[in-house]
């Protein structure tokens, strides 16, 4: 969800589907389950009093054991930290979810708010990580341990034009086994006008030069929109990456 608010018909398809599962679903949060970084009044907590088999770990110290499995899940939600391994436990499978950026190589030039796949899995040492976030989808793997993150169940914008989505079936057992299951969607031409994709191509890169603009820009006033002007007209800036600015200061200020 990306959410904390939905739709109540989807949250009763949501409630039927998951009560009625056979299997536990364990599961943590992220920024968008939650409602002004607050667990209350949103529907992940209403889908936790609904479902008997949907577990929520908060990251709290709270750990989800199964002894018939041999298994412990731990989680790091969202803005907190990474839990440790209980001394007790080490011998057992240990699995952490986590709601946190973590990529295999930066999404976009200057991204300094991701962390590194290869590194965070090197310096946790759990059996197995599931992550999300990320929208993108990737398996890395460590000496017999692997950090997988899945990305997004279907695309969210036209960026992800060429994601194909899935999901995987790990067996703790037989680790080396994992089979990935291909979440089928429909072909690209059929929801995009890929002829925008060009198009956005050429807007992010002025958005992009006009950025690298502002931070290079030393006489600065205090009112940002007042800056944003002059900028505008010493630097004839196309109108439609104008407008683009604008539509999204308003959803910023």
């Amino acid at each position: 969800m990306d959410s904390p608010s939905v739709s109540y018909d989807f949250l009763c398809w949501l409630i039927y589907y998951i009560k009625y599962c056979d299997i536990p679903i364990i599961t943590t949060t992220g920024q968008h389950d939650l409602r002004y970084r607050n667990f209350e009044n949103t529907s992940l907590r209403t889908l936790s009093y609904s479902c008997d088999n949907l577990i929520i770990l908060n990251g709290d110290g709270d750990i989800y054991k199964r002894k018939d499995h041999n298994v412990s899940i731990y989680a790091s939600p969202f803005n907190k930290e990474i839990p440790q391994i209980e001394k007790t436990l080490k011998k057992q499978f240990n699995i952490l979810i986590t709601h946190r950026m973590i990529v295999q190589e930066k999404i976009w030039e200057g991204q300094t708010d991701a962390e590194s796949s290869n590194l965070f899995l090197r310096n946790n040492k759990f059996d197995l990580i599931v992550s999300g976030d990320n929208h993108q989808s990737f398996i890395q793997s460590h000496k017999g341990r692997y950090l997988i993150n899945c990305g997004s169940m279907m695309r969210s914008t036209i960026a992800q034009v060429d994601h194909k989505p899935f999901v995987v079936l790990f067996d703790t057992d037989k680790p080396d086994d994992l089979e990935i299951i291909k979440i089928p969607i429909a072909m690209p031409k059929k929801v995009f006008d890929l002829q925008k994709k060009g198009n956005k191509k050429e807007v992010d890169a002025n958005l992009n030069a006009f950025c690298s603009g502002l931070s290079k820009s030393k006489e600065m006033g205090l009112v940002i929109e007042d800056n944003l002007l002059e900028y505008y007209k010493e630097n004839k800036i196309e109108k439609d990456l104008i407008e683009i600015i604008e539509e999204n200061m308003h959803g910023i200020f």
